[in-house]
């Protein structure tokens, strides 16, 4: 039950639009316990965000996207090689200051000084035309 939840939550926080609007988790959420269903709808409330901001890393820097545009094309420098990612500001679209915060525990992302999103742990790259390969680190939304 607590592996069917954790994964559950982390849906959630990955979709942003709750567990309903994932297909075929809302008939698992159906069987879950009442306090477990709690749990997701609390997460739930961190705030349905319209887009993701990918995490990743290129050429050693860590760099920004949002989700639902091509990384190879519009990532963001969030911080020099070697450099801790939090703290940082930097611009996704027309929306400026994003930081990442909670580096050691918990990341989660900023917006002019607001929580904006929360952030789970991503894995995947990919080679961008012409360029170097991209590495997944984090997706916040």
């Amino acid at each position: 039950m607590l592996v069917r939840n954790t994964f559950l939550a982390l849906v959630v926080l990955a979709y942003g639009g709750g567990a309903a609007s994932v297909p075929g988790v809302a008939d698992v959420v159906a069987g879950s316990t009442a306090a477990a269903s709690s749990n997701i709808t609390a997460l739930n409330d961190v705030g349905p965000n319209r887009f993701g901001i990918e995490i990743g890393t290129r050429n050693g820097a860590i760099i920004a996207w949002d989700s639902s545009l091509d990384a190879c094309r519009n990532w963001v420098p969030v911080a020099q090689p070697g450099a801790h990612e939090c703290g940082h500001r930097f611009k996704i679209g027309s929306k400026e200051w994003f930081t990442l915060e909670g580096c050691g525990s918990n990341m989660v992302v900023h917006l002019d000084g607001h929580l904006w999103g929360r952030c789970v742990g991503a894995i995947g790259e990919f080679a961008s035309p012409n360029e170097a390969t991209i590495s997944y680190k984090l997706h916040c939304q």
